[in-house]
């Protein structure tokens, strides 16, 4: 029969491994978080630039139609290019587009 002391040293050292393996799993876990939060770092970037871009061609094009309501349009190619996608089939109108064709 194993005396108290030998049962304390057992279930310590049985602690002290389990605490090492959490530790363990902790870094592995750490890393994976970090990578994650790098990629929803990046994708909140990319989204930001998409909103910055996205709204300066809605601006593009606003100016592009005022100047050819005020006769001074940029040639008929820039009002096709416009008028196209705000055609488009499906997709709702100019506001709603979130589709764009390169010339």
């Amino acid at each position: 029969m194993p005396t108290p002391a030998a049962v304390m040293k057992r279930r310590l050292r049985d602690l002290e491994t389990r605490a090492a393996e959490l530790r363990e799993r902790m870094a592995v876990l750490q890393r994976e978080a970090d990578q994650v939060e790098e990629q929803v770092t990046r994708w909140r970037i990319g989204g930001e630039i998409f909103e910055e871009v996205e709204q300066e061609l809605r601006q593009g094009r606003a100016e592009d139609r005022s100047d050819s309501v005020d006769g001074a349009a940029h040639g008929p190619a820039a009002a096709d290019v416009g008028d196209a996608a705000a055609s488009s089939p499906g997709t709702g109108g100019a506001e709603s587009a979130s589709r764009y064709v390169p010339q």
